[in-house]
């Protein structure tokens, strides 16, 4: 009788694992090793911009399905990144993450396919870093009246 509790429950396991596997595989990917320019400071900014090369990558994440960036440093981005349904981007430490350019006036990231009446992207995770939107640098004063006129939100994430 053991046995075959024992082998029901290694069939019903399997089923369950099976049933389990129609996502996509996580492509984890380190931004260093992508050709981006890690050479900024989250808290001072400066270094080469790598939007380009930044949002390039995150538009992948449609293409593979889902996937996860792992920001091994600080990179300077003139612009918000984009991110994609699916997509985790990970800061290992406190060092690492994200510096918006002085004169950018706008958010650090946003949603892929902004949309203000429906959420169109889902599953985006952002873990630790400094996503450092720069306010000092930025038309502040400026950006507030826009807000308020246009219905915009500005800062770190905007949907």
């Amino acid at each position: 009788m053991k046995t075959k509790y024992l082998s029901l429950y290694i069939l019903a396991g399997t089923i369950l694992m099976v049933g389990c596997t129609n996502r996509p595989a996580t492509r984890a990917v380190y931004a260093s090793e992508w050709g981006v320019t890690l050479n900024s400071d989250v808290y001072k900014g400066g270094g080469a911009d790598m939007t380009e090369k930044l949002q390039t990558l995150l538009d992948k994440a449609p293409e593979w399905g889902r996937l996860h960036l792992i920001l091994d440093g600080a990179a300077l981005i003139s612009r918000p990144l984009k991110i994609h349904s699916n997509t985790t981007i990970e800061c290992p430490d406190k060092s690492c993450g994200l510096f918006l350019a002085d004169s950018s006036d706008c958010s650090v990231v946003c949603n892929a396919n902004g949309d203000m009446e429906h959420i169109r992207d889902r599953n985006i995770t952002l873990i630790g870093g400094v996503y450092n939107n720069n306010s000092p640098g930025q038309a502040l004063p400026i950006l507030l009246a826009a807000s308020a006129e246009n219905n915009h939100s500005y800062g770190v994430l905007r949907r």
